[in-house]
């Protein structure tokens, strides 16, 4: 085809005899008027409105500015009676339009006569091209199928929903050795009888070592019990005290002979034990550290205090006479 502007040979005209580029240039030409429409100076493309009013008449038969409507939202604009499907249109409205779209002639694929929904195929042959577009190679088990989602099949979808793997399916009982332990054959969920009923009581194939609780012999508290019915604490006391040659009950009876009271300052600890929920620590055991006697027990205040001065009666009478020279008029 030769265009009539400029002559040139084509193999297809856009509008009054013009190709595309030529045509294109004549709507940049052309001189802009008032749209009839929206009331802006623009080109005018037909019946006086401008490009976006015209295609406004076209779809919905008014050049007046609308919004959108929403699928559910707004009433069919043709029988203004059932809710927006498509395009403005309810699903019955929506249909008969699509209907007197499509155009009869012989299916491509089953040769039969009758109306040609799409791509020159009937409705049945249409159906079937839209499922065989929807097949692809399955990342899980690499067979053509209709996939579900994230690549997968439906079932290897399933399997990665329950598994974070779409290649690892359901273990029969007794076909594997359990994930965890390794030891005994698969009795349920990937473990073994054993590690499967500490999964059920503590939500983990973990042993998990758990003493008794019971009345600690020594502080008279209800506690885990440690070893030989005494508690982590008391054991530790009752330990050191058998390593200086002293009954086990000897702290028992140093702490009730100071009524609970440290044995220097006369009051109670105040320090709080960090590893124990935030209790109260501890007397400390005061020894001699050439002899090894034991002398008392004290708190940690006073306990630290003797250990910075190393025990010395020396530089403890200093720092009295020191503190005596510039005590103040008050004191």
């Amino acid at each position: 085809m030769e265009c009539k502007k400029c002559g040139n040979e084509v193999d297809k005209l856009v509008a009054k005899g013009l190709c595309s580029t030529c045509y294109r240039q004549d709507l940049n030409k052309r001189s802009k008027d008032v749209c009839t429409g929206c009331g802006n100076k623009r080109p005018i493309i037909s019946r006086g409105l401008c490009g976006s009013c015209y295609n406004r008449f076209r779809q919905f038969g008014t050049s007046t500015p609308i919004g959108k409507p929403v699928k559910g939202a707004h009433l069919c604009t043709q029988c203004n009676r059932d809710p927006i499907h498509a395009k403005g249109l309810c699903k019955v409205c929506y249909g008969k339009v699509h209907r007197k779209k499509s155009k009869d002639g012989t299916c491509k694929k089953c040769g039969v006569d009758g109306k040609l929904i799409a791509r020159q195929l009937c409705s049945t042959c249409y159906k079937e091209y839209i499922e065989e577009k929807k097949k692809a190679v399955c990342i899980g088990c690499e067979e053509l199928k209709p996939i579900k989602a994230m690549g997968m099949c439906h079932k290897c979808y399933q399997k990665y929903l329950r598994h974070d793997d779409p290649t690892k399916g359901r273990v029969k009982k007794g076909d594997e050795p359990c994930a965890h332990c390794g030891a005994r054959p698969v009795h349920a969920k990937h473990f073994c009888a054993n590690c499967y009923a500490r999964f059920l009581a503590r939500k983990t194939p973990e042993r998990i070592k758990s003493r008794a609780i019971g009345v600690c012999k020594d502080c008279g508290e209800e506690k885990r019990i440690h070893a030989k019915g005494l508690c982590s604490n008391c054991y530790s006391t009752s330990g050191r005290l058998v390593k200086m040659g002293l009954p086990e009950n000897h702290y028992k009876t140093m702490y009730s002979n100071q009524n609970g009271l440290c044995a220097i300052c006369g009051k109670p600890e105040t320090y709080k034990n960090g590893y124990n929920k935030g209790k109260l620590k501890r007397f400390a055991i005061d020894h001699d550290h050439d002899t090894g006697e034991v002398r008392g027990l004290l708190c940690q205040r006073c306990n630290q205090g003797l250990g910075s001065f190393k025990d010395n009666i020396e530089t403890l009478k200093s720092a009295i006479n020191y503190l005596s020279t510039h005590a103040s008029s008050e004191a």
